[in-house]
């Protein structure tokens, strides 16, 4: 583990390699017999390790075997619950337009998808600029927690892994949500 936080990500090999019958265990018995739709272990482990990758250089009590494990199981968690979540508001939303990007754009009556419900490409690349340019103009713990929000994580939810108030990242997702607004007013991406 100092490994890792010396070396970056290129370390990550021996631990992936340590803990990943752990992961895998973990992830059986969040997700039972049934994975989110279109997900099996192996997929639901790699998303797991991709957030890992992610959070390297961060301020992480990481002091033992039992720290890393613990921090690979809520972090399973939460991405095993916000595919869950992702996947009943999809349902929820069938036959109707997709809800899935930002709502601001909808009140603006910018469509969104068309009746098919597919994103084409151009409105997938608008999207992904839209988000590009909200990561370049809010600080990174404001955006963090706008975007963990938009993908469906409570405040409640984020407290731990933000290390925030669910007082204050409410607050910095207005601030988001504000943001977005001044961006799809703009003219969007």
């Amino acid at each position: 583990m100092r490994r890792w936080k010396a070396e970056g990500n290129a370390a990550l090999q021996p631990l992936y390699e340590r803990f990943r019958p752990d992961l895998k265990k973990c992830i059986q018995r969040l997700v039972g017999k049934r994975p989110p739709r279109g997900f099996e272990i192996e997929d639901l482990m790699q998303e797991v390790w991709q957030k890992v990758c992610r959070i390297h250089g961060k301020d992480l009590e990481l002091s033992s075997p039992g720290s890393f494990r613990a921090l690979l199981q809520k972090i399973a968690e939460t991405t095993i619950t916000s595919l869950y979540r992702a996947q009943r508001a999809q349902k929820r939303n069938e036959g109707a337009p997709d809800q899935a990007l930002d709502s601001a754009a909808r009140r603006e009556g910018v469509p969104v998808h068309g009746p098919t419900r597919t994103p084409t490409p151009s409105r997938l690349a608008i999207a992904d600029e839209i988000v590009e340019r909200m990561k370049a103009s809010l600080p990174e713990s404001a955006f963090r927690a706008w975007y963990r929000v938009e993908e469906g994580l409570s405040p409640a939810e984020l407290e731990a892994e933000l290390g925030l108030t669910e007082r204050h990242i409410r607050r910095l997702h207005r601030q988001g949500m504000k943001r977005l607004g001044e961006i799809v007013g703009e003219g969007g991406a």
